[in-house]
């Protein structure tokens, strides 16, 4: 309407691909049209830069075995490569800002990729089912989005530092996984994220801040956890069904400045006071504890997670310190 000049680009084509021109003159790849196993894409198309591959551009087409993308790309859009299943290797260019939403999603037999120190953006659910068990992250990655290696084949991951957030169940299920560096910048550590793999230990960075719902839970054989006192959110039960937990006595279990959970069932009229320096308390903490009649909480919490005090009926009356700026959903509930 009014001034506003819009552009619409046609859909061109030559005997391999169909294409359309951006706005800035660059070339996004839509389907290819060929038959091929082995395809390297071409830097330009009818004398115009290759700079995107577009949504679904290879969507499903079994026959792809091996994919070259050159560095003129700077974009791999949403489902680019979803169910291509007989894709066993892809070369990714240095120019690779963006890796799209579901973009290698169910590859089966794709068990390595190196990302480039370029790329930022990594999808979600980017390899989700993919048959990975070996990834190398680009140094430039800023965060690693909801489920972007869901039930992956991992073994071990090293998170540069250059990431600042893990997102919701990236690496859920990814039942192999035994060995996690944790870079040094990660302050966000996602629901789920690590839930049921095969951590053996953890050793968390000094930034980190927050750790979300069931993010190591199911992480049988976890018995080492070092939190440091960054930290001063945890959701609920996230360190659930680990060794660490099973192996901590009943009563009140602080996981560095923030109180994890209270741990077997509670005497009925029991007061409790909380640590000073204490910053949270964690999702789900007294949960059901039916026998809590009076919590003492200091003037250094920051936060009090969902479910906290849920269920706790002779609870009658609470003090929230002003230093409280965040209250989870059902905290007191019934």
């Amino acid at each position: 309407s009014g001034d506003a000049v819009w552009r619409i680009s046609r859909t061109e084509q030559t005997d391999e691909y169909s294409y359309r021109t951006l706005a800035d003159g660059t070339v996004q790849i839509l389907k290819y049209l060929g038959d091929a196993d082995s395809i390297e894409i071409p830097e330009r198309i009818d004398g115009k830069e290759v700079a995107s591959i577009g949504p679904g551009a290879f969507y499903e087409y079994d026959n792809l075995r091996e994919i070259i993308i050159p560095d003129s790309v700077s974009s791999i859009k949403a489902e680019a490569f979803f169910g291509c299943g007989g894709l066993e290797s892809v070369k990714l260019g240095l120019g690779l800002t963006e890796i799209g939403k579901r973009a290698f999603i169910d590859t089966d037999k794709l068990t390595a990729i190196d990302l480039p120190y370029s790329l930022t953006t990594l999808g979600e659910e980017a390899f989700l089912g993919s048959a990975l068990n070996s990834v190398n992250l680009g140094a430039g990655l800023k965060a690693i989005e909801d489920g972007a290696f869901y039930s992956c084949d991992l073994q071990k991951i090293d998170i540069p530092d250059s990431v600042e957030s893990i997102g919701e169940g990236a690496f859920e299920g990814c039942s192999s996984l035994k060995e996690v560096s944790l870079g040094s910048n990660v302050k966000f550590i996602g629901g789920y994220a690590f839930y049921d793999c095969d951590l053996t230990g953890i050793v968390f960075n000094g930034g980190v801040l927050e750790i979300g719902e069931y993010a190591f839970a199911g992480n049988q054989n976890l018995l080492e956890i070092e939190i440091p006192d960054s930290v001063e959110s945890i959701g609920r039960s996230a360190f659930e069904y680990t060794a660490w937990y099973e192996s901590q006595e009943n009563g009140i279990i602080y996981a560095g400045k923030v109180v994890y959970k209270y741990k077997g069932i509670m005497p009925e009229g029991t007061t409790v006071t909380v640590a000073d320096g204490t910053k949270g308390i964690a999702g789900a903490a007294f949960e059901y504890q039916y026998g809590l009649e009076e919590i003492v909480l200091p003037d250094t919490l920051t936060n009090i997670g969902e479910y906290a005090f849920y269920g706790c009926e002779l609870l009658t009356e609470i003090h929230i310190p002003q230093s409280v700026d965040e209250i989870g959903e059902f905290s007191l509930g019934y």
